[in-house]
């Protein structure tokens, strides 16, 4: 196109455009021989590109059979990998199954181990109980031969005691037969209410007495009589060891209890400040009468029979009630100071008291008027008095620390044990079996059982948490006489001794809470054959089981 144009345009101006003709013809060569440089160029371009191209063909041929190779290679490596999951599933099974078999051989392990522990300390046991039961095996041989042979000893002395019980029964039958033949006191019998009894003590010497005869001595079996004069066999004593029912009896002080020694489920409280008398049934913890006899009357002494309860206090008076029917039959007037202490005799028929005043009084309340049979007059007061198996015979202890022996028909003294304690007695107690022995109890703070025959105690009972602080306090023979039993004032214990050895058997320290024991009292009755009640500072009454 290039070459038409520059020859229409030679033919105008030939000569003018003859040089130009050159140049375009130079350029044209130059255009050319660069176009087909270009050509060149891009024929060297194709050509390499179509080596490429084919190049890159064979490579892709090679890269496509790589490839399949490749695909093929994956299949078979998906495969293998399936393969493999399959076999790690069936291995990972396998291995839960172990774990679970591994698992369940621990817990067997740790049961077993478990039982072998169990086993180890049940064989320790069983050792420790097979060696205690050697030990206890010995010691109840040894023990078994020691009693056979105390048994055998005591077999000797219960045929001795037996043929000395032989001889004494027949003397008491003689006593007897000449007793009938007298006149009739308080229901017992006397010959002559001035004379004094047969076997009274010989003499004294140096404030000691150095023999007591009186009858007494032997009548256990007329102890066993009841206040409605029927017999009761001898239960044997239990000793306590736990409150078994704990009853406010009174407002404040109880300061006294007793029981009767016929055996009933009756016994008798008295409140220094409520200024009652309440009569308790100790089976089921009852109450079956409350009784008063005058305003501001603290009742410090008690008694009670199977139908009667005296009771006597700051007033100076002294009543008697019926218990069933709460009516006061009597109200003895005579003492002029307090009343210490009060006892029925002659199967409720009589009454002894003593009181601050120095006097002790008997009253026959037989009858619907009373009178006052005897008056002793004391150079002491009489904190406590105790009438013997025989209603003749009384005890009274002294705030000088002595005991006193009278014959209450007469008003006689029989007999005198001086300086039993060091200070004042606050307690006195015929033994239920042995009118010779007496249970004493002191302010200075130590029980004693006094033979009356050789006038000396066979048994003192201390213990350094014991006191007794009160005058009125009491220590009791259990109805057997096997123990002895006293309450603290400092810190509401009470202790049980034993009669025959002395020993302390039980301290009961649960119930009173340091509220200082008053009064206590053992005798027959209850569910179990025997009663034990105390009472102290704070009004309680206790029964103990």
């Amino acid at each position: 196109k290039i070459v038409a144009q520059q020859e229409s345009r030679v033919g105008d101006d030939a000569e003018a455009n003859n040089t130009k003709i050159q140049y375009a013809e130079s350029a044209a060569l130059k255009n050319e021989r660069r176009m087909r440089e270009e050509l060149d160029r891009l024929k060297a371009q194709v050509k390499t590109h179509e080596e490429r191209h084919q190049k890159d063909s064979e490579d892709l041929r090679d890269a496509n059979q790589h490839l399949s190779e490749l695909q093929d290679l994956c299949k078979k490596q998906e495969q293998n990998l399936s393969d493999l999951q399959g076999k790690k599933e069936k291995q990972d099974k396998a291995l839960e199954h172990l774990s679970t078999q591994v698992s369940d051989s621990e817990q067997r392990a740790n049961l077993a181990e478990q039982q072998c522990a169990g086993l180890k300390d049940a064989i320790r046991m069983i050792s420790e109980e097979s060696s205690s039961l050697r030990k206890e095996n010995e010691r109840l041989t040894t023990r078994f031969i020691e009693e056979k042979q105390r048994l055998s000893s005591e077999v000797n002395t219960l045929n001795e005691m037996l043929e000395q019980l032989r001889k004494e029964s027949a003397e008491l039958q003689t006593v007897k037969k000449q007793e009938e033949k007298r006149k009739s006191w308080f229901g017992f019998s006397t010959e002559d209410t001035t004379a004094k009894t047969t076997t009274t003590a010989a003499a004294m010497k140096s404030s000691e007495m150095s023999a007591r005869k009186y009858i007494p001595n032997t009548t256990a079996l007329e102890k066993e009589e009841s206040s409605d004069g029927k017999k009761n066999p001898p239960v044997k004593a239990v000793v306590p060891s736990q409150p078994k029912q704990i009853i406010q009896a009174h407002r404040q002080e109880a300061a006294c209890v007793r029981c009767t020694t016929s055996g009933t489920d009756r016994i008798a409280t008295g409140g220094s400040f409520d200024g009652t008398v309440q009569v308790w049934n100790v089976a089921d913890g009852s109450i079956l009468a409350t009784l008063r006899g005058g305003y501001n009357n603290s009742i410090t002494t008690v008694d009670i029979t199977n139908r009667l309860v005296v009771g006597g206090g700051n007033d100076k008076t002294c009543r008697v009630w019926d218990i069933d029917t709460q009516r006061m039959l009597h109200q003895l007037v005579g003492h002029t100071r307090k009343i210490t202490c009060v006892r029925f005799l002659a199967n409720g028929q009589g009454v002894v008291t003593a009181a601050k005043d120095r006097q002790i009084k008997v009253w026959d309340i037989s009858k619907q008027t009373y009178r006052q049979k005897t008056n002793i007059v004391l150079d002491s007061t009489a904190n406590a008095v105790d009438v013997a198996s025989d209603s003749f015979t009384l005890v009274s202890g002294h705030t000088i620390g002595s005991l006193r022996f009278w014959d209450i028909r007469t008003g006689e003294k029989n007999g005198e044990i001086a300086n039993v304690h060091k200070s004042a007695i606050t307690s006195v107690r015929f033994h239920p079996l042995d009118d010779s022995k007496v249970l004493t109890n002191g302010m200075d703070s130590v029980v004693k059982i006094v033979d009356v025959r050789t006038a000396k105690a066979v048994h003192e009972f201390r213990h350094v948490d014991f006191q007794t602080s009160y005058s009125w306090s009491t220590s009791v023979f259990s109805p057997d006489g096997a123990y002895v039993a006293a309450g603290s004032s400092s810190n509401g214990f009470v202790f049980c001794w034993n009669t025959k050895n002395g020993q302390l058997v039980r301290v009961l320290d649960k119930g009173h809470q340091n509220a200082g024991v008053c009064g206590i009292a053992w005798g027959r009755g209850g569910d179990s054959g025997h009663q034990v009640a105390t009472t102290d500072k704070g009004g309680k009454l206790i029964f103990w089981g």
